[in-house]
């Protein structure tokens, strides 16, 4: 039998290590070529859908692997242009979870939904961004309605300005 010996300081980092430092700091990460429509709720009432269509791009494609042109359009049929459409999908993604700390929450109170849907059929997955009672700064988020933890009111409300601007394919910064 072998037996090291280390120093302390030398695996402190992964033994003493919290479960926010351990674990992804994000609600969901769809990959943008697996999503055919991105749907987002703003309060409940208005609602944006990006539908998203593929095309085989034969250049890049190999035979181990399949390469895709998107192409979004808006519920009405306008086109937006993909790089503002990845803009706002990488903001959507971005929404970090600050604390997984149990909170009291209004599930009833939505400020935001997003709604994705997948080109292979799979179940939609939806995250919804809760007011946190006693907590202006704060929204609970949920992954199909299970608690994932906390992120910035302010963070979700920039996601919703960037949203309007997106759909009316404008770019965002």
């Amino acid at each position: 039998d072998v037996v090291y010996v280390v120093s302390a300081d030398t695996v402190a980092s992964w033994a003493e290590a919290e479960l926010m430092d351990l674990r992804m700091s994000y609600v969901w990460l769809p990959n943008i070529n697996d999503v055919s429509t991105m749907t987002m709720t703003v309060n409940g009432e208005t609602a944006y859908q990006f539908n998203v269509t593929r095309t085989v791009n034969e250049e890049k494609s190999t035979e181990e692997s399949t390469s895709y042109d998107l192409t979004v359009t808006t519920v009405d049929g306008d086109t937006v242009d993909y790089e503002n459409y990845q803009d706002l999908y990488q903001a959507a993604l971005s929404l970090a979870v600050l604390s997984t700390d149990q909170a009291e929450y209004d599930s009833n109170t939505v400020s935001l939904e997003i709604r994705y849907e997948y080109f292979d059929g799979s179940d939609p997955d939806v995250i919804t961004y809760c007011a946190v009672n006693g907590q202006e700064q704060r929204c609970a988020a949920l992954l199909n309605g299970s608690y994932s933890g906390l992120v910035r009111r302010s963070d979700v409300e920039t996601l919703t300005e960037k949203l309007e601007k997106v759909y009316q394919n404008q770019a965002i910064e």
